[in-house]
């Protein structure tokens, strides 16, 4: 949440694609939904692509996930299956607060994987 609740800016479609791509691995069905309805509200308010923090509303209720990023191991790999990275969602008082894309190559990334980038570790 931000200061006087206002929101910097809605999620993407690539960032809400990997957000929805890590909650359906999660193992537990029902707080993966609650997560979802925060996704669809969370809006980015700062950070570099690489660690993206979030604000959900606070008309939103919190889900009962503990701190920390979610348990989903994401890497992500290019087309010949080369290792780019790994890609974390983060969790703070029961709130989605930022996407972390750990990068594993020279240079930084100009986006986020896409989901089809994505597998399960």
């Amino acid at each position: 949440m931000t200061d006087g609740g206002s929101l910097e800016r809605r999620l993407s479609l690539s960032e809400l694609a990997v957000v929805l791509w890590v909650l359906r691995a999660l193992p537990d069905r029902v707080a993966a939904e609650q997560l979802y309805q925060q996704s669809i509200a969370a809006a980015v308010k700062g950070g570099p692509l690489t660690m993206l923090e979030l604000a959900v509303p606070p008309s939103v209720a919190p889900v009962s996930v503990s701190d920390g990023p979610l348990p989903v191991r994401t890497a992500a790999y290019d087309h010949d299956g080369t290792p780019l990275g790994e890609l974390l969602v983060w969790m703070s008082g029961g709130y989605l607060s930022a996407i972390e894309y750990a990068w594993y190559t020279d240079a930084a990334p100009a986006e986020l994987p896409a989901p089809s980038e994505l597998r399960l570790e």
